[in-house]
């Protein structure tokens, strides 16, 4: 069934009423993604993004550096943007004609093993971590080693902390076995902010549909990616919403989100993932360097209107899902 409304009309109907979010940006100005496309994400009718300026690849004094970084281009453009500390900065940001940033990390070796740090970054603004990048760490096992050892017992107290603190746990890059353990581990709701579906195509970074049913049944949820090398192809809107409809028909709309991971310059990327072998392995299982924009969004929405799907299902997955996360955990 093709939808009953054009962009535009889809624009103008779920932009008052949702806060539209992306759950992850890659906050990393060397390969050309800063605060300067911040403004394309406006632009499409984002209200929200998470974008994350460091993690596994730092230290405790690198991680600080590159969040302070971030923080001051976000002031930088602060007729445009707002750093998000609350859920309120928000829906404040909305009324505003604001676009809302929050901070995240992409690993946790910037502890440096001292769960204080948790604290800390908490206190700088960092409201989202997953705690382990593909290869394993003192936390816990990565999706790209053959061997996940689930999460050590370090790995069990960061995310205690976490749940203590009030940051969101992401079992992004995690292997199978410590995903698992996040969600049973937790007190709060864990989410999986950027994959695509293992069952539609089976590359090391998908989820399991066993971890997707363990993420809903704590009421977390399930971001997807619009990576063309998790997705399986060229990313188009078509492809997008394949992996969409697998979650919504196994666990229902209210566990699925966005998480576009969008880099605008892919060469500079490919050179990123050449340059860490270790991290990254064979540039092989990274085919196609391409990604869905921001601008696939309303496209996406039109598929899912063609699917059936209803006004609350379709505001839960573009936005309100999120919502529900941080309202839920963040302190």
């Amino acid at each position: 069934m093709a939808s009953v409304h054009s962009v535009e009309e889809l624009r103008a109907k779920f932009t008052d009423s949702t806060i539209i979010t992306d759950l992850i940006f890659v906050y990393e100005p060397p390969i050309g993604n800063d605060g300067a496309l911040f403004q394309h994400y406006a632009d499409v009718g984002f209200d929200f993004i998470q974008c994350h300026p460091a993690g596994d690849d730092h230290n405790i004094s690198q991680a600080i550096q590159r969040i302070a970084r971030m923080r001051r281009d976000i002031w930088m453009r602060r007729d445009k943007c707002v750093l998000v500390e609350v859920v309120d900065d928000i829906h404040w940001a909305k009324k505003a004609g604001k676009l809302a940033v929050g901070i995240q990390l992409e690993g946790f070796r910037c502890l440096e093993r001292n769960l204080d740090m948790i604290d800390i970054y908490y206190a700088l603004g960092v409201r989202l971590c997953h705690p382990i990048f593909n290869i394993t760490n003192s936390i816990g096992g990565g999706c790209a080693d053959g061997n996940d050892v689930g999460l050590t017992r370090f790995g069990r107290r960061v995310i205690e902390r976490m749940n203590e603190v009030g940051m969101v746990v992401d079992g992004s890059h995690a292997g199978h076995r410590s995903q698992l353990d996040m969600i049973e581990i937790s007190s709060a709701p864990v989410v999986c902010t950027h994959h695509g579906v293992h069952a539609l195509y089976p590359h090391i970074r998908n989820l399991t549909d066993d971890v997707i049913r363990g993420c809903a049944a704590r009421n977390g949820v399930v971001g997807i990616t619009g990576a063309g090398y998790y997705l399986g192809g060229m990313p188009s809107p078509d492809l997008l919403f394949r992996h969409i409809d697998h979650v919504v028909q196994m666990v229902g709309a209210e566990h699925v989100g966005l998480g576009l991971d969008w880099t605008a310059d892919t060469g500079r990327l490919e050179q990123a993932f050449a340059a860490a072998p270790d991290v990254w392995g064979s540039l092989d299982q990274w085919q196609p360097i391409a990604f869905c924009s921001p601008d696939m969004l309303w496209p996406t929405v039109m598929l899912m209107e063609g699917a059936g799907y209803g006004d609350e299902a379709i505001t839960a997955i573009i936005g309100g899902n999120w919502l529900r996360v941080a309202n839920a955990v963040w302190k």
